[in-house]
């Protein structure tokens, strides 16, 4: 699991991750 606090973030995070052949999911909270 990966905590993000900024879109900055979340975007390095999930282009990381999709590129790793990850998938992604959101939980607002």
């Amino acid at each position: 699991m990966n905590t993000v606090k900024t879109l900055r973030e979340l975007r390095a995070a999930v282009t990381h991750a999709r590129s790793a052949g990850k998938r992604i999911g959101f939980v607002p909270t």
